[in-house]
């Protein structure tokens, strides 16, 4: 039986070293008994070496745990969510990092720090332990490793030093290791935020995202959200929980910072990035990753330019995916028409260059790119994966689109483009829904909501108004 089980981690530490292997292998239907093992492994690794704590919290403080703070959706909500609760809930806020010296990993740093955010990194301290072999050889075939085990040593020992009665995680490796770094700190009110749907789906998954989750859904201290109901459900089905044990918290857009640009300022734009003065213009914002499907969206945009010879496009953001899909673009003949600009700070200027905005998703949570295209009156296609149908309201707003197919992402902004009363129609209606659905105000207030009595910020101006 012993020489079953140490096949099984040799099995499972080829998973951790080549990601193919635990997305084929390992990480869909897990066994009750592979579960139990897993969680077993965790509990007892962090048991042993991650110090409890009787912790002393700060009813004002709550800190915000994320990977890092590069130019993507989730952490544009994190950077709200910490400005709001600053601001309008009069709360000391840190956001807690992972990494920020790598690249763009600090993108949204400076509007943080502008606004008196504490912003602060995951001390690198050297970390070791007299593990042994069979230890060692475990924490890595569940994927987390001695590495990822002294992430979580690391993050509790910072989260002592803060002293917060709330810690919000977010995003899947953040929210179990500051979710066990914050349990083991004594933490009273624990937060995970879900942005999409189950990692399950994804190529860098790992086993121990699972255990971790589960045994943190045992905690009382513990509250799981997501800003979707689609991804509320997946993420309920693949842990084994209770659809209502996961709250859906919508994202929250601060509506008065996207207003439309001039159209002076509009024209500046487009020329700068190539764009002709007239025409239609199709656009889209993402990262550049093989579940945000960047390939597909330059098929997608080619069917739309054969039918429509005097329109372009544009696509804003950056990821390794980018150089091919420039080469894609380049060998059908429409370098000249597709146009790429990396990344942009601010999307309002790129939006309002655009007629339609198209999402080509795989998979996606809830995305603001859609949101805030539509808080500008810019209709909306989308795949119906994930969160992305509910940011729109369908048929008058923006459509959404079952098959991840060219031909059926391209039908709808082809509709878009040579229905002119629709369009009128859709710009009219598209700020009143953002403004109903997903105005950051509503949002703060579910958010104070989940963290519960044990955060208590004093009494805000916004408070007092009956706002928050």
């Amino acid at each position: 039986m012993e020489q079953v089980h140490y096949l099984l981690l040799r099995w499972r530490l080829l998973g951790a070293r080549y990601p193919q292997l635990a997305y084929l292998g390992a990480c869909r239907h897990m066994q009750a008994a592979d579960d139990t093992t897993g969680a077993a492994i965790l509990k007892d690794a962090i048991a042993r070496h991650v110090p409890v704590a009787a912790a002393c919290p700060d009813p004002d403080r709550a800190v915000m745990v994320c990977g890092t703070l590069g130019g993507g959706g989730a952490e544009r909500q994190i950077v709200n969510t910490a400005l709001e609760l600053q601001a309008r809930a009069n709360a000391q806020v840190t956001v807690l990092c992972q990494n920020l010296s790598v690249g763009s990993n600090d993108f949204f740093r400076q509007q943080l720090v502008d606004a008196g955010v504490s912003v602060a990194e995951v001390p690198r301290t050297p970390w070791s332990c007299a593990a042994g072999w069979r230890d060692r050889v475990s924490w890595r075939a569940s994927g987390l490793g001695q590495h990822g085990l002294s992430d979580i040593v690391r993050i509790a020992a910072a989260l002592r030093e803060f002293a917060p009665s709330v810690v919000h995680a977010w995003l899947d490796e953040m929210n179990v290791k500051a979710g066990l770094a914050a349990a083991a700190a004594g933490v009273p009110r624990i937060v995970l935020g879900g942005r999409s749907v189950a990692p399950w789906r994804f190529a860098i998954y790992r086993p121990y995202l699972r255990h971790g989750y589960r045994l943190l859904c045992a905690d009382p201290r513990v509250s799981l959200l997501n800003n979707s109901r689609a991804g509320a459900h997946d993420y309920a089905r693949w842990l084994g929980v209770a659809p209502e044990r996961i709250r859906v918290v919508r994202n929250g857009l601060a509506l008065d910072e996207l207003e439309r640009p001039g159209a002076d300022a509009v024209r500046r734009w487009r020329h700068a990035h190539g764009l002709p003065p007239g025409g239609p213009t199709v656009g889209g914002i993402m990262r550049f990753t093989e579940e945000k499907e960047p390939l597909l969206w330059v098929h997608a945009v080619a069917m739309v330019l054969e039918s429509n010879p005097g329109a372009a496009a544009v696509l804003v953001g950056n990821g390794p995916l980018l150089a091919r899909a420039c080469r894609l673009a380049k060998r059908l003949g429409l370098a000249d028409r597709i146009r790429f600009t990396g990344l942009v700070r601010g999307p309002a200027i790129a939006i309002a260059a655009m007629d339609v905005l198209l999402l080509s998703s795989r998979y996606e949570g809830l995305p603001n790119v859609v949101i805030e295209a539509q808080a500008m009156g810019v209709p909306a296609v989308v795949t119906r994966r994930g969160g992305s149908a509910e940011a729109i309201e369908a048929g008058v707003t923006g459509w959404a689109v079952d098959e991840l197919t060219p031909a059926a992402l391209a039908a709808p902004v082809n509709r878009i483009l040579a229905d002119s009363g629709w369009a009128r129609a859709a710009r009219g209606r598209a700020p009143d829904f953002v403004r109903e659905r997903f105005a950051l105000q509503r949002m703060l207030r579910e958010t104070l909501q989940v963290y519960g009595e044990t955060f208590r910020p004093a009494k805000s101006e916004a408070a007092g108004r009956g706002d928050v």
